[in-house]
């Protein structure tokens, strides 16, 4: 049998279950911008929401967990287009790589979460 080894640092990718929780994105347009996920198996489940205090939470689809990695999408509000949201999770930060894609004859949106026009790029924090 061989020695176990420990992993170097940051080179650990956290479990799946890593990842259920709340997490926060602050300093974008209509923020803060929330997550909330559940994880079970390679499934992942929960919501997002902008303006935690008045906007509708949105339902994912889709989702799911492979090792520091998550995915799922959403249906925008209006219903003109789907956003797909590619995530790496290290310890308590998420960072994720939105992508906008206009249904036939919808539009790309606007300055929010679920526009285009919003950062593509962000990182969100494990809120406690």
């Amino acid at each position: 049998m061989a020695p176990a080894t420990a992993p170097s640092p940051g080179a650990a990718a956290p479990s799946p279950g890593g990842v259920g929780g709340r997490w926060q994105v602050h300093n974008v347009p209509n923020g803060p911008w929330t997550f909330e996920f559940a994880v079970k198996g390679v499934a992942l489940t929960g919501m997002i929401q902008q303006r935690s205090d008045s906007a509708t939470p949105i339902s994912i689809s889709a989702g799911k967990v492979a090792g520091p990695t998550l995915s799922f999408k959403v249906l925008s509000p209006d219903g003109e287009r789907i956003i797909v949201f590619n995530g790496r999770i290290n310890t308590d930060e998420i960072s994720f790589v939105r992508q906008i894609i206009p249904i036939d004859g919808g539009t790309r949106g606007g300055n929010d979460l679920f526009g285009g026009s919003a950062p593509l790029q962000f990182i969100a924090t494990r809120s406690r």
